[in-house]
């Protein structure tokens, strides 16, 4: 991992935060404080050849969860 992206490197019970292996909560829930958890997809584009990169993040909407029952 690069050093340039210190958030790659997930330890502990962080995973929980990410989707990654050890990661086994539905991306739609409650965080410890009852607040609706939001995520963000980072895409990362390197050209190790040519010494260039890009970066693009957008908050996703996972819509509502069902009403129970349903």
């Amino acid at each position: 991992m690069d050093d340039q992206f210190p958030h790659e490197k997930i330890s502990g019970d962080k995973v929980q935060s990410y989707i990654a292996p050890g990661s086994d909560q539905p991306m739609r829930r409650r965080d410890v404080n009852g607040q609706t958890c939001h995520w963000i997809l980072e895409v990362h584009l390197v050209d190790t050849a040519r010494q260039i990169g890009g970066f693009y993040e957008e908050l996703l909407d996972l819509g509502h969860a069902p009403a129970a029952g349903f």
